[in-house]
């Protein structure tokens, strides 16, 4: 095989040195004072903001809607360990599913009769 065209290879060189000279930025920009200074402000914001919403936390906590609000959580999960919850529930989507039921029955009654109706002596399936 012959030696690869001249082009070819000034272009490996060409991306070979574009990756050692990211390589070489990215470190310098890593190392450099402005990137250290912007990392200690959004460390110091984000403790800020910890330190906030901590503060909000406990106020909420101690405030009249807090404390009804863990009243009521509190109530959640005793009803969840008594099974009335998942008894409501039960008992909530097998009313729903009589009534989808009740009224698909219906709706095919109504189209079977039609068809009755219509065809005169054909006889439909019940089922």
């Amino acid at each position: 095989m012959s030696n690869p065209n001249p082009q070819e290879t000034d272009i490996s060189d060409e991306i070979r040195n574009l990756g050692k000279n990211l390589n070489l930025f990215i470190r310098a920009a890593w190392a450099s004072p402005e990137r250290q200074l912007v990392q200690r402000e959004i460390e110091l914001s984000l403790t800020e903001v910890g330190d906030t919403l901590n503060k909000a936390a406990n106020e909420f906590a101690q405030s009249e809607p807090g404390k009804q609000l863990k009243s009521d959580l509190h109530d959640i999960n005793t009803s969840i360990e008594n099974g009335k919850l998942q008894e409501k529930a039960q008992n909530e989507l097998l009313g729903a599913l009589r009534k989808v039921n009740s009224e698909l029955e219906k709706a095919a009654n109504h189209w079977s009769d039609k068809e009755k109706g219509s065809s005169g002596t054909s006889k439909g399936s019940s089922d």
